[in-house]
């Protein structure tokens, strides 16, 4: 079928929502409409369930029928069974989108799950009604305050989002949950998240090309479960001016078994898939963190990631470790030019110390600002390092005094401004205490999330190991736009 795209942003962007079916005593979808800017309604027959409904505030009818006005998304969360009466009536109501969160369809294996799927399918086939789902959790709206889980709200009440606009398709509504509260915590600003489920009519394709064409969505993310036109879907990726970040569910054996009883989707060969995906453009990721990763890079990335890289640590086995996790990843960690180290040689304590890249910097620095700020200029002005400056943050700066690390974050953004390279941060939760145990007023945990958060609303990348900035640095550094986006 083809989707009617004029239709298919009106239910993205709606005016007007009814929910039927909702159960309490949760009332998922209308309590995660409790700050929606438009019209909300419900639709239930049950007379034990509307007292709860009304009880939210919210205008009950007892049929489609009764609900005033234009419906421009109709959430479905009734029985199966109901589904295909529920279908009829919307299309005769002329509801212009659909959302089914109702599932046990096709994804089950079963006879009468089969069935009600090919029902829906004959009903609504012949009608450019646009459906999401069935077996989702359905639409996200940043703008609009529409949610499809209230822990959504991250984003109304944190004003630190800075950068790019993401926007999330996803088979799975937990990954679709997760992302959108995960990128946000990680400082990126999330416009849209779409769980469309077993895409019976509006699929993956159709939601891509949506969001290549949309104004509010600056780089794409996915969870898949499967493709249903994969030459389209290749295609689209290659058109697209916007990065987009794939993570492919079903990759294993028993992953794949997973994957048909969740979406009733057919897994690919994980290596097949990854070549291709890169191939068009894309970037494969394998995981809700490395989806995360990337896409904090690219929002953070002011200047673009490539080889020849510098590092930073405060002590000599972190900067052997660092090296060995960059390099793994294809990363070129050069020496510095001899004028460099004949000026770093004048104030540097190589004694527990170096500075021939890896810097093994923490006796030189301590809390010494001007040394600092030093050896920045030297990396700075050095022909040698054009990738960017990734650095090992000791949390005991932030933990003694908050104004000295945030004069140390300062320094370190005069130099990605002066010099026009990507500056990195590591900070590691188990080396984030002062004594490096935990003690009785504070832990590891709480400071670096703590000193992680800082650093986030400052706008710089924040990874949690050098392995993970390595291999999402990696990632974009070979994706094939600029990364000035």
């Amino acid at each position: 079928m083809t989707v009617n795209f004029n239709r298919l942003h009106t239910m993205l962007n709606p005016k007007t929502v009814v929910v039927i079916g909702e159960k309490g005593p949760n009332y998922q979808f209308l309590q995660a409409q409790n700050k929606y800017s438009g019209k909300l309604y419900s639709v239930q027959i049950d007379e034990k369930e509307i007292p709860g409904i009304e009880s939210l505030g919210i205008k009950n009818y007892r049929s489609l029928e009764e609900v005033p006005g234009h419906i421009d998304l109709l959430i479905v969360a009734v029985p199966r069974q109901i589904a295909p009466l529920i279908a009829s009536q919307a299309i005769q109501r002329k509801v212009n989108g659909i959302h089914f969160f109702t599932a046990g369809f096709e994804e089950t294996g079963e006879e009468i799950g089969n069935k009600l799927q090919d029902d829906l399918m004959k009903i609504l086939k012949d009608n450019d009604t646009p459906v999401i789902g069935p077996n989702c959790m359905g639409i996200y709206n940043k703008k609009l305050s529409l949610r499809f889980h209230q822990a959504q709200n991250f984003s109304s009440e944190h004003n630190t989002l800075k950068g790019l606009n993401l926007s999330l398709l996803s088979q799975s509504g937990t990954h679709g949950v997760n992302v959108t509260v995960g990128a946000q915590r990680k400082g990126i600003n999330v416009a849209r998240s779409i769980s469309f489920g077993n895409a019976l009519l509006v699929n993956e394709c159709d939601l891509l090309e949506y969001l290549i064409n949309d104004k509010s969505t600056d780089m794409i993310a996915f969870y898949l479960e499967g493709v249903k036109d994969g030459r389209r879907f290749l295609k689209l990726i290659n058109s697209s001016k916007k990065p987009i970040i794939i993570w492919k569910g079903g990759r294993s054996k028993a992953g794949a078994r997973a994957v048909a009883s969740h979406t009733a989707s057919m897994a690919s060969n994980a290596v097949i898939w990854d070549q291709l995906i890169k191939d068009a453009g894309g970037i494969s990721v394998n995981s809700l963190d490395e989806l995360i990763n990337v896409a904090i890079l690219f929002n953070n990335q002011k200047y673009r990631v490539s080889n020849n890289l510098a590092l930073i640590t405060m002590t000599g086995g972190q900067s052997v470790a660092i090296t060995d996790a960059f390099e793994d990843h294809g990363f070129i960690i050069p020496q510095l030019s001899n004028r460099s180290y004949k000026q770093l040689e004048k104030f540097y304590n190589v004694i527990g110390g170096s500075y021939r890249n890896p810097f093994d910097a923490g006796a030189t620095i301590n809390k010494e600002m001007d040394n600092f700020k030093r050896i920045l200029d030297i990396i700075g002005k050095d022909n040698n390092i054009k990738g960017g400056l990734v650095i090992d943050i000791n949390t005991r700066i932030y933990t003694d005094n908050v104004n000295e690390f945030k004069s140390f974050l300062k320094l370190l953004n005069s130099f990605r401004n002066k010099h026009k390279m990507p500056v990195i941060l590591v900070i590691h939760t188990l080396t984030s205490t002062l004594t490096m145990t935990d003690r009785d007023d504070n832990s590891r945990e709480n400071v670096s999330a703590e000193t992680s958060q800082f650093a986030t609303d400052q706008a710089f990348p924040v990874f949690n190991s050098f392995n993970d900035a390595a291999r999402a640095m990696s990632l974009v550094a070979s994706h094939k736009l600029d990364a000035n986006i």
